[in-house]
């Protein structure tokens, strides 16, 4: 199903995807890495449960 969107999102023309990946989420950034993303920077700053978290910001260029 991932690979429908992103060939979508190519043939629209969009040349980058980003996306936000909780830091504890060790599957989502298992699937995102196979998946050709690559991790650009940790941020801490998202409100989860009432609770500061850290996150990665991804990318793959399409």
């Amino acid at each position: 199903m991932y690979k429908k969107i992103e060939d979508k999102l190519k043939a629209n023309g969009v040349k980058v995807i980003k996306l936000g990946v909780l830091e504890n989420n060790q599957p989502a950034l298992k699937f995102w890495k196979m998946n050709g993303f690559k991790i650009l920077d940790k941020k801490t700053s998202t409100v989860v449960n009432q609770k500061i978290s850290s996150f990665y910001l991804m990318a793959k260029d399409i």
